[in-house]
């Protein structure tokens, strides 16, 4: 049983599906990018992996167990914008709130929680910040410390949904430099527009938009261009496997 399998899932809103048919699976130290246009169902698929949303249809199986309960194994990196960066506190503070579900319903966050969230921000490059007021810090420190959170409690697999949107190219590098460490240790699955900065080190592609296909190696197929993905030209330069030679003739996607 791999850490996640999802099996003929369909899920929307308000009775409207916004993907079908999908099936997936996460595998052991696996690093899987999910790419795909706007509007395709990417951040759905997160949702209903999370339990953050009931299925319409098929199957998820997180860890053996529902998404309901396997989801708390799995730590998550929401878009950065979901992140509320008048709220005033610390860094420390806000990455002592991944550890929210091992406290209890405490008033104080014991030594050992503390340890586990200095280990955390020196995994993801941050200790040095762990005074700072959370409002006072760039776009990407802020990402970071969205990361430190998620890996706060020992996570056994890690989701993220676009977590290097609106950075500059430093610290996307930075985000993916962390990302790679971590796969070494626990299977991630990223959502991500920026294929490009990503497919030198994920193992494996799928791209979604409303129906899902799956690549067992970090290249872009033929049949991903077909439903509907446009594949960047730096992707091209280093890989003819999209179904294009030079500019991409897929006339989708609005680009190059």
């Amino acid at each position: 049983m791999e850490p996640i399998e999802v099996s003929g899932l369909t899920a929307g809103y308000g009775g409207r599906a916004v993907i079908e048919g999908v099936s997936l699976e996460l595998r052991e130290r696996d690093y899987l990018a999910v790419i795909g246009p706007n509007g395709g169902g990417k951040s759905t698929l997160l949702k209903a992996v999370l339990g953050l949303i009931e299925p319409m249809g098929g199957r998820i199986s997180v860890f053996g167990a529902s998404p309901a309960a396997g989801s708390k194994r799995i730590g998550y990196v929401p878009q950065r914008g979901t992140f509320d960066r008048t709220y005033p506190i610390t860094v420390m503070d806000a990455v002592l709130m991944g550890l929210r579900a091992r406290k209890g319903m405490g008033p104080v966050y014991s030594s050992e929680h503390r340890a586990m969230a200095r280990s955390a921000m020196e995994s993801a490059g941050v200790s040095d910040l762990a005074e700072r007021k959370v409002g006072d810090l760039s776009g990407g420190q802020t990402q970071r410390v969205l990361l430190a959170r998620a890996l706060a409690p020992g996570p056994d697999a890690l989701l993220l949904d676009e977590p290097t949107a609106s950075l500059d190219p430093s610290m996307t590098g930075c985000v993916h430099d962390i990302l790679r460490r971590v796969s070494r240790d626990i299977p991630v699955m990223i959502v991500t527009h920026d294929i490009g900065a990503v497919a030198r080190d994920v193992k494996r592609i799928a791209c979604l938009n409303r129906r899902i296909v799956v690549s067992d190696s970090p290249e872009i197929t033929p049949e991903m261009m077909a439903v509907g993905f446009c594949c960047p030209p730096e992707i091209l330069s280093r890989n003819r496997g999209c179904g294009c030679s030079g500019k991409c003739t897929c006339g989708r996607g609005g680009g190059d």
